[in-house]
């Protein structure tokens, strides 16, 4: 090791000790404005009863078949409303099933959805009744982002990050990670889907880390899996088992959390991170 290398090591040792002082100090600055900002609610403040007309929101005369002047002929688009970014792609018996972040309501962010299309060919497209919709306890303020694992009994399960009650002095949502399950296997489309009673899955965030920023689980066998459970390592997962990484700031610090269970159904156990901004150099 080059002379350099210990006053490196002492330089990102003194960044992250500032950059913990400054958390402090805005947390302490946050608590000061608490009166001020218990006025400013954001989001829902419980379940809305309303979702039953959004069930099927718009899949009954939408289809991408019918030739819309200025509508993307191949690209995803929703019958009404706002989108966002697509997660949780896979393919079963021929079919790829595509999930958007979706506002049915309206043409800003709200509580979204998950919209669900799904396609032969990647080119004819069906649109669907959302697979999931923010009518729980644990994500009345959204069903954000997540992944889609398919099991070893070719069962889909959807993963995602449910956003409760908004925190003011944190200007965020109370976060924790649930699942949703097809209905009906037999159906080709998996038009209709549920959320089990183990809902929230996973609650406890990792070491150091909130439950306010504590999001956007993967898909439990793709690369995180992959490297647990090569042969190289020390201690491999076994192959059986399921991985996930999920996005935390832990000690003021952007990073990913993994979690490995031997169902998907869980007990899900924290053991390690797969990276931060401390010992990548990189912003996360």
């Amino acid at each position: 090791m080059g002379p350099a290398a210990p006053s490196r090591v002492a330089a990102v040792r003194r960044a992250h000790l500032y950059f913990t002082l400054a958390c402090a100090v805005l947390m302490a600055f946050s608590r000061l404005r608490e009166p001020l900002l218990q006025s400013e609610q954001r989001g829902h403040t419980a379940p809305v009863d309303d979702l039953d007309t959004y069930r099927r929101a718009g899949c009954d005369n939408f289809t991408n078949d019918r030739w819309q002047p200025l509508r993307p002929a191949f690209h995803i688009t929703v019958p009404w409303g706002w989108m966002n970014e697509a997660h949780g792609m896979f393919q079963l018996n021929g079919t790829t099933h595509i999930f958007v972040q979706y506002n049915p309501k309206g043409f800003t962010w709200d509580a979204p959805f998950w919209g669900h299309v799904a396609s032969p060919d990647l080119a004819h497209l069906v649109w669907l009744p959302p697979a999931i919709l923010p009518d729980a306890p644990y994500d009345y303020n959204g069903a954000w982002s997540g992944a889609a694992t398919v099991t070893e009994e070719g069962v889909p399960i959807l993963t995602y990050t449910g956003g409760s009650r908004y925190v003011p002095e944190q200007d965020t949502f109370y976060q924790t990670q649930s699942a949703a399950l097809p209905q009906d296997m037999s159906d080709p489309l998996l038009k209709w889907w549920r959320k089990p009673d183990t809902n929230p899955f996973l609650v406890q965030a990792p070491p150091g880390a909130t439950n306010y920023q504590f999001r956007d689980p993967t898909e439990g066998r793709g690369a995180v899996h992959k490297a647990l459970t090569l042969p190289e390592n020390p201690n491999p997962l076994p192959k059986s088992h399921y991985a996930l990484a999920i996005g935390v700031q832990a000690y003021c610090l952007g990073g990913a959390g993994i979690y490995t269970a031997p169902t998907m159904e869980g007990p899900w156990t924290f053991v390690g991170s797969l990276y931060n901004q401390m010992n990548m150099g990189v912003s996360c």
